[in-house]
């Protein structure tokens, strides 16, 4: 009777794992974009990463390479034509897309599809028991910002989908203590894949390294360790051939030079840089829990994650603990010292997601995920700031202009990579109508202002009203047509 009373409940909680992320994704879909009378709504925001990412899936889907420079300020990548991420990252969507096909939709179905292969692998793997499994599911319904990026078409949702199966996979092979198993593969390969699509994911490895060296031998440790520094190698080759020129200057590290200078003006140029981040950081924290916005919550939860390993490493007395707590700090030391510190708020998405399966697998922590519940909860369903969706279905024309535009420029296909190029400022969804065939490069309006009269693309759209308006007639652009909310202009 219990024996069957036990696989019931696991049979629940494989259609629960199905209907959660969908029905998660719908509500939150509904909530902030509410239904138009239109059968069209495109629930992607119209800031660049966003319509870059689409269109260059778009592109490799229906084309199989891409035919115009993607990049920002006209630049782009030393090998091929992309854009500012490492060429794996698009593989999951491409994959996909390439079977099931490439719309508007496809990034929501996508998401959800990697979710639900998540969740029931979490069932079927770990065997949670059912207060394990709900813990986990409201943990991951409160965050509401994921929900965000699984309307978008951007790899926020699906690495962290990725990540909480690395997480699954890393806790089976914990369960064996053989040396090699195929956990311990499969486990290898997703580390390898994230790595590939962000390179800092390479510390995910630590605890696997840390669980094989304790308790399996140096062999298997040796090699795990291998694959992680092979691995963050590979990343920095392909991100320095592939990925646009620009992104490498965003990478600031300034603060080491001052240790050419002695060990003195080094440690200060280390303390400063680290202060205005301190500074900037608790400027966003302040923010998120006032309701202004939801972007930087990974933050206030990673702080959380990291007082309870502490906690747990302390009481418990296990350096295991120790292995999994490096990870955030080494992920906060990244962008703190070397990069963007409002940009660790999406990133840090993945970090926070693995937190809420090692969370729900503690059976003593009951108390901190009741915290963890409300606080995402108040930080990313309630906040009063803008989520940044466009919703199309009040403009019935948008179809209709999205397809002329599509028409007009397929009969304008050139000859050269910038021929095939269109340099935007100020876009707008509109965006989305430009053929895969073509490359779309963000420029900045200082760049437009001193470079306007020299662009290499041949093609320029401005939303109507922008700033950047005042640089068509210096320039000497041609005003060719508009659609929608945007100007065409012709550079030569």
């Amino acid at each position: 009777m219990g024996k069957d009373r036990n696989i019931m409940k696991r049979y629940f909680m494989l259609v629960l794992g199905v209907i959660i992320p969908i029905m998660t994704t719908f509500i939150y879909y509904f909530l902030n974009l509410r239904f138009g009378d239109s059968v069209f709504d495109l629930p992607i925001s119209s800031w660049g990463d966003g319509i870059l990412y689409y269109k260059q899936i778009e592109s490799l889907v229906n084309g199989g390479n891409l035919q115009g420079y993607y990049g920002f300020n006209e630049s782009h990548a030393e090998i091929g034509k992309m854009a500012a991420w490492s060429p794996i990252i698009y593989v999951p969507f491409t994959l996909l897309g390439m079977i099931a096909g490439w719309n508007y939709s496809s990034p929501i179905i996508y998401n959800v599809i990697y979710w639900i292969i998540a969740f029931e692998l979490f069932v079927i793997l770990l065997k949670p028991r059912l207060v394990q499994f709900t813990s986990f599911s409201i943990m991951w319904i409160s965050f509401g910002i994921l929900h965000y990026y699984s309307l978008q078409c951007m790899a926020e949702s699906f690495i962290a989908s990725l990540t909480v199966i690395y997480v699954i996979i890393a806790f089976k092979y914990s369960y064996d203590s053989r040396q090699f198993n195929i956990w311990l593969v499969i486990a290898l390969v997703l580390l390898v894949l994230l790595t590939l699509m962000r390179g800092y994911c390479a510390v995910f490895g630590l605890p696997l390294f840390y669980f094989a060296l304790k308790k399996v031998g140096k062999l298997v440790s040796a090699i795990i360790g291998i694959v992680m520094i092979l691995s963050t190698a590979t990343y920095i080759v392909i991100i320095k051939k592939y990925t646009s020129l620009y992104f490498w200057p965003l990478i600031d590290a300034s603060w080491v030079r001052a240790f050419r200078y002695g060990i003195r003006p080094g440690i200060e140029s280390t303390l400063e840089r680290f202060l205005l981040a301190y500074s900037e950081c608790k400027e966003l924290i302040l923010g998120t829990l006032a309701r202004n916005y939801m972007w930087y919550a990974s933050y206030v939860l990673l702080i959380i994650a990291m007082l309870w390993l502490l906690y747990k490493t302390f009481r418990d007395r296990k350096l295991s603990y120790v292995s999994v707590l490096i990870i955030p700090l080494a992920f906060i030391a990244a962008f703190w010292m070397l990069y963007d510190v409002g940009n660790g708020g999406r990133q840090f998405i993945c970090l926070v997601c693995g937190f809420f399966l090692i969370l729900a697998m503690d059976q003593k922590a009951s108390p901190l995920i009741g915290v963890v519940l409300l606080l995402s909860f108040y930080m990313t369903w309630f906040t009063k700031g803008d989520v940044k969706f466009l919703n199309t279905s009040s403009n019935a024309s948008f179809e209709t202009e999205v397809s002329r535009l599509t028409d007009y420029l397929n009969a304008e296909q050139g000859i050269s990579e910038w021929d095939n190029t269109i340099v935007w400022a100020y876009g707008t969804q509109t965006l989305y109508g430009v053929p895969s065939k073509f490359g779309l490069n963000c420029c900045r309006d200082e760049y437009l202002e001193e470079n306007g009269g020299s662009l290499k693309a041949k093609y320029v759209m401005i939303g109507k009203g922008s700033p950047a308006e005042k640089y068509v007639q210096p320039s000497g652009w041609k005003y060719l047509d508009t659609f929608l909310d945007m100007d065409l202009y012709s550079t030569r």
